[in-house]
């Protein structure tokens, strides 16, 4: 066999501890628990880009989901691989149990359980069918359920029970791992205490088989191994097409014993020189999977393959990480392996039989060369270009900012009919690096930092952050967050230098740990909870002459985009407003014109208001768009009234300014030719214009309040939320999901950078 890690990885914001996938033949979802206590589904392909568009699929219209609900990590996520039932759960170290179910385009709560003790969870697993649930918990509690949540039956295993012990139970066992039969019928444990337990599904009856002395004779294992992994497959059997159940138990230290049945005095053993670690059966249960440290090697990660006959070690792959392998799964037809290592996952490309020495040369360039694009360059056929190509390709797909240039990413829209999917967090500027508890109720208008997180792979990954630096009228700075450099990038760069502290999880790297901090205004992960932030306590406001300067929104200086705060990292956008706050302009780098937000409030407030948005069109936008003619409000002064002087203005919906009609006209014909101008003029300047409008919400006369379809997205209730649209199809939508978080979902025609200024306009907007 031959199997080699994709060229590109995926970068988490947290540390993963458990992957699982389902999926079919070509694409299929990824699940992964963090530390942090999200779950994240990510899109994955095995087809390439251009494969997609001549196949007319494409990608979904959303490639990731974050699921928030556990307080604490995410040990356990586990898919009903059947097709009946597609599910999804989840455990956290509490013993928390949380069912996941898909509904109309997101993901909901089916049920919680949780005992209420404590305990975590050992071992969650769906029979093969899908139809019953088993959850084995530490302190030797049993249960199976049904699907829907119906209890079939629940028992304490107590030590030496099934082989006519006396029956105490004996605390200090733990259950380490479950499993069930191929056929559904038996159910296997395994305990601290080296017994494997076998029981029937049905009456719960059982016998006690023990491996510890198997293992002791034959291998001299220590006392202190402990059973990782246990499986119960069934495994091919020489080239007749026959099969049979063994069951696979992988240890701490490294060893792996197969067995016939319980009380196998015979198994099948090997030493895998992979300690610390974790395993997985591929679908067809042909290939062992074993993660972990290399033995004696304190620094060295692997993963060995082996063979299910004789547990023969086929190949080797080395994991260029320094962080422990936490878990691994297989998908996409045993084709792709995935790797979860601190807060990276990697994804192996697995292939039975031989490389051709063709692949090899391709997988030796890729090495050598760091960029698809410098592919191009290369004198090669063109057919053997393309597959060179394919070696930068990414399976696990979505939306990464990582491994994109940051300033493309954030000045231009998602392509089409693709999604991003945000959050907004919001500080305030006394609590920075502080530990005290943050308001229970906080004004919008107080908050003065905020920063925008794309949300990928069960975390949040910052891209831009935006201060105030003006409370009268209030105006914006909006940067491009600087990325840092995590440990394994570091590694990567000069693979002789070492950390001196190697055990440092990566979760103390992304509280702040100035050991690993590049200075500025870094940001690599949310604050906790929200309750502190990761920018720095200092005052990094501009200058007075330079604040005073954007005070002035009709004339900001040059000088304001050469200025360098403390990062080094110039203004990307500058936001300004009217003293009424009903006139938003977002102007880029070179004084561009990137878009206009105009508020209508209702008579005494109690009606929502009205917001129209007017953006340049990206489809035919060539960057020149930066004086105030690309804009149709701009004709009149932002602080005087809709009034023309001496004639009289006819307002439209959208707030423009329509051709005056003077009392004095000198006849029908002139006006009706005066008329056509301005609508040949109003087609023109709406081809390079595009004006949206906000949803209208509905009225419930039962709760008495306005209400708009999120999706799921929007938890609490406020005025700030609202959803825009585009020729009737929603483009973005905004809403409050904590005091200071907010959700920030948009497409084509938005870039990051204008749905973040829209976002930070709209908190500020005084008017209800």
């Amino acid at each position: 066999m031959y199997a080699h890690f994709e060229k590109l990885l995926s970068h988490c914001s947290y540390s993963v501890r458990s992957l699982d996938w389902k999926g079919g033949h070509d694409e299929g979802w990824l699940a992964s628990g963090n530390a942090k206590g999200i779950v994240g589904l990510t899109y994955t392909s095995s087809s390439a880009s251009d494969e997609r568009i001549d196949d007319k699929r494409g990608l979904p219209s959303r490639t990731n989901f974050n699921l928030s609900e556990h307080a604490k990590d995410v040990t356990l996520v586990r898919w009903n691989k059947s097709d009946q039932h597609h599910r999804l759960t989840t455990c956290d170290s509490t013993g928390s149990i949380v069912v996941w179910m898909p509904y109309d385009g997101r993901w909901t709560i089916e049920l919680v359980n949780n005992r209420g003790l404590g305990t975590a969870v050992s071992q969650f697993a769906w029979s093969g069918d899908g139809s019953q649930a088993l959850i084995a918990y530490t302190d030797g509690y049993v249960l199976v359920g049904s699907v829907h949540g119906q209890r079939l039956w629940s028992n304490f295993l107590i030590e030496g029970a099934f082989a006519g012990a006396t029956g105490v139970r004996n605390d200090e066992t733990k259950l380490l791992a479950a499993a069930w039969s191929p056929d559904d019928a038996h159910i296997v444990v395994a305990n601290t205490a080296g017994e494997l337990i076998k029981l029937d599904s049905a009456t719960h009856n059982g016998r006690v088989g023990s491996i510890n002395e198997i293992m002791a004779t034959r291998l001299h294992a220590p006392p202190a191994d402990q059973i990782v992994d246990l499986h119960w497959r069934r495994h091919p059997s020489g080239g007749n097409g026959g099969s049979k159940c063994r069951i696979t138990v992988y240890t701490s230290h490294g060893l792996l014993a197969m067995f016939s049945r319980c009380s196998d005095p015979n198994p099948r053993l090997a030493n895998t020189e992979v300690v610390d670690g974790c395993s997985a059966w591929s679908d067809d249960a042909s290939l062992l999977a074993v993660g972990g440290r290399r033995k004696n090697d304190v620094s060295s990660r692997l993963v060995r393959f082996f063979s299910c006959s004789r547990l023969r070690p086929l190949f080797s792959l080395a994991v260029d990480t320094e962080y422990a392998i936490t878990s691994l799964c297989w998908g996409l037809d045993d084709r792709r392996l995935f790797v979860a290592a601190g807060h990276e996952v990697y994804t192996a490309t697995v292939k039975r039989g031989f490389a051709s020495l063709q692949e090899q040369c391709r997988r030796a360039i890729a090495d050598v060369v760091n960029e698809s694009a410098s592919v191009v360059q290369l004198p090669l056929p063109l057919g053997l270009r393309h597959a060179l190509e394919r070696n930068y390709f990414r399976t696990i797909q979505g939306f990464d900012p990582k491994m994109m240039d940051p300033y493309v990413f954030a000045s231009n829209p998602p392509p089409m009919r693709q999604r991003l999917f945000c959050t907004m967090i919001c500080y305030l500027k006394d609590y920075h690096y502080t530990s005290r508890p943050r308001p229970v109720a906080v004004p919008t208008s107080n908050f003065t930092r905020f920063t925008l997180y794309i949300e990928y792979m069960g975390g949040l990954v910052p891209v831009l952050k935006g201060r105030r630096i003006n409370r009268l009228k209030p105006a914006f700075v909006i940067k491009l967050v600087k990325r840092r450099q995590t440990l394994t990038n570091r590694r990567r760069v000069s693979r002789h230098t070492r950390l001196t502290e190697s055990t440092r999880s990566y979760d103390s790297v992304v509280s702040g740990d100035p050991a690993f901090s590049s200075g500025g205004e870094d940001i690599d992960s949310p604050p906790e909870g929200g309750r502190t932030s990761p920018l720095p306590s200092n005052d990094d406001s501009l200058s007075a002459a330079a604040a005073a300067a954007v005070d002035d929104d009709d004339k900001l200086p040059a000088t304001i985009w050469s200025q360098d705060d403390e990062d080094g990292n110039p203004p990307s956008v500058v936001v300004t407003s009217n003293v009424t706050c009903t006139k938003f302009k977002i102007q880029g780098d070179g004084s561009r014109h990137l878009g206009t937000i105009l508020y209508k409030p209702s008579l005494l407030h109690l009606h929502p208001r009205k917001i129209t948005v007017e953006l340049p069109n990206p489809a035919i936008d060539s960057g020149a768009a930066g004086s105030d003619e690309t804009t149709s409000i701009e004709s009149a002064d932002e602080d005087e009234d809709d009034e023309y002087h001496g004639e009289r203005a006819v307002v439209s919906p959208s707030g423009s300014f329509l051709y005056p009609y003077r009392s004095g006209a000198k006849g029908s014909r002139e006006f009706n030719d005066v008329m056509r101008e301005e609508e040949t003029a109003t087609a023109a300047r709406h081809e390079k214009i595009l004006v949206m409008y906000n949803r209208t919400p509905v009225w419930n006369s039962q709760s008495q309040v306005y209400q708009l379809d999120f999706g799921g997205r929007v938890t609490q209730e406020s005025a700030k939320n609202f959803q825009l649209e585009l020729d009737n199809e929603q483009v973005l939508q905004f809403g409050r999901i904590r005091t200071d978080a907010y959700a920030l979902d948009f497409q084509y025609p938005f870039s990051p950078l204008q749905a973040f200024s829209l976002a930070m306009a709209n908190l500020t907007q005084r008017l209800k």
